[in-house]
């Protein structure tokens, strides 16, 4: 599978992965739960991933 990025610090690269399943989101950092990216589109072996333009609040208790 073939991610493209746009926009964000990894804009214009590309990351070729395999098919199978990995542990974890997508493209988190740690244990948090938003991603730097996230998928927008997909079609057949290609993703193309935009990056998030902010970071979710955190949950008041």
């Amino acid at each position: 599978m073939l991610v493209r990025f746009m926009g964000g610090p990894l804009g214009g690269l590309e990351l070729l992965t395999d098919d199978s399943p990995w542990l974890g989101g997508w493209f988190t950092i740690g244990d948090e739960e938003w991603a730097l990216y996230i998928p927008t589109h997909e079609e057949p072996g290609v993703v193309l991933a935009d990056r998030q333009p902010t970071r979710p609040e955190p949950a008041q208790s």
